[in-house]
């Protein structure tokens, strides 16, 4: 089968998705509240939040609320429609997956942000009293789909034949810089707020031996080599 064909495809099956619907995909694009995307269609732009990237400080900054949540880029692109999600400036924020994985366990240890997060931690997290443990017994590569702070950043970004669905990819270590091109390319004057961040002025390095750092990086594999993050060995 030819890409063109398989582009088509992955366009009928978001278009029917689209207006099979629609109703529901409207209230989400006009609701009100601590989520909304209503901040997307006035800035004509979609934001991906991958859970432990600074999504909050990004969405509060840009938007006034949390956006979408952690809605993928094909998710979105049901949403929207492939029409205006084509038109629409699509960007997401990524981090190197050493300190992303240590920053979701460090969350969910400390409680997370709800009843959710607090409840999965006891239940999964408890056995292990270090870092180091958890890596060691519990990263696998079946493991990290069970909840959502752990799921790989592509399948947020990339269709399943792992195109990439997002026209600018800033970076956790150079968000300054990639929130002022943001808001350079959107046209719009705001700072970048500083939220839940309680977590995120540890040394990841120190908390990594060799061995867990291989695990790490056979585990998410897929993330080192589409985000161009490297493999850290000592």
């Amino acid at each position: 089968m030819s890409l063109l064909s398989l582009n088509f495809t992955d366009y009928l099956i978001s278009y029917l998705s689209h207006l099979k619907n629609r109703k529901e995909f409207n209230k989400l694009r006009n609701q009100e509240g601590d989520y909304s995307l209503a901040g997307f269609d006035k800035l004509k732009c979609i934001y991906v939040h991958i859970p432990k990237s600074a999504g909050i400080s990004i969405n509060m900054s840009l938007f006034g609320n949390k956006g979408g949540g952690h809605k993928t880029a094909s998710q979105y692109r049901k949403i929207f429609g492939p029409t205006t999600f084509r038109k629409y400036f699509k960007f997401t924020f990524v981090r190197n997956p050493y300190s992303r994985l240590l920053s979701a366990y460090l969350f969910l240890k400390e409680g997370g942000m709800n009843d959710k997060n607090r409840r999965w931690a006891e239940e999964n997290l408890h056995p292990f009293s270090t870092f180091q443990d958890f890596v060691s017994e519990w990263v696998t590569p079946e493991n990290i789909y069970s909840y959502y702070h752990f799921i790989p950043q592509y399948e947020f970004l990339c269709d399943k034949k792992m195109n990439l669905l997002v026209d600018f990819i800033g970076r956790v270590e150079n968000i300054e810089d990639d929130f002022a091109t943001i808001c350079n390319r959107l046209d719009v004057k705001t700072d970048l707020q500083t939220l839940n961040q309680k977590s995120e002025s540890r040394d990841w390095k120190s908390y990594y031996n060799p061995s867990m750092k291989e695990i790490v990086h056979d585990v998410y594999q897929k993330d080192f080599e589409l985000l161009g993050y490297p493999k850290e060995i000592k």
